[in-house]
């Protein structure tokens, strides 16, 4: 929904950018990431 394809092993998430990437690229892919999380961890129940 980010834009950014990531795959969940075990503890670890794993980053599929291109080969080639600009440093504006990696923070959009790193702001996409934040905005994920902060998505998930808001629906997580409390406790």
């Amino acid at each position: 929904m980010q834009g950014v394809i990531v795959r969940a092993t075990g503890n670890s998430l794993v980053i599929c950018p291109p080969f080639i990437i600009t440093e504006a690229e990696i923070d959009m892919v790193v702001a996409a990431l934040v905005t994920a999380l902060e998505q998930i961890y808001g629906q997580l129940p409390a406790g």
